[in-house]
């Protein structure tokens, strides 16, 4: 899997469909426009992230508490950081990829200097399985 940085503040979402799918940021947007047009801001919830995936046929499992790195699968969607705003709780999405035995995880955030990262650099709260649709 090819590491996708967000180049929208708040496209860490939009970067990770274009991580799973292997279909550029730019394609992602441009479907994320066509559903939501009078978003700007691409900010992505659940829904937002299935419908996107979905048109790349690729679904998610559902949604399991994070306890272990041992129990997340092979290949899953994750929420860090959780926040709130304006009383509606945001999270930034990570995604996870086991191969070979070496588990990676791939952040979009554009601050940081290495998004490439360890699994125990992070903190997931829930994760999904993903889940490649033939």
């Amino acid at each position: 899997m090819e590491l996708v940085i967000q180049k929208h503040s708040s496209g860490c979402g939009i970067a990770c469909v274009a991580m799973i799918t292997s279909i550029a940021y730019e394609t992602i947007v441009d479907n994320y426009r066509t559903h939501f047009p009078n978003d700007k801001s691409f900010r992505t919830d659940l829904g937002d992230i299935m419908k996107l995936l979905k048109m790349h046929g690729v679904s998610l499992g559902h949604r399991k508490k994070f306890k272990n790195w041992n129990a997340v699968p092979d290949f899953a969607l994750m929420y860090t950081k959780y926040k709130k705003e304006g009383g509606v709780l945001r999270w930034h999405w990570i995604v996870f990829k086991r191969e070979g035995g070496k588990e990676t995880v791939y952040d979009p955030a554009k601050h940081l200097k290495n998004n490439i990262r360890n699994p125990k650099a992070v903190s997931p709260k829930y994760y999904h399985a993903i889940l490649i649709d033939k």
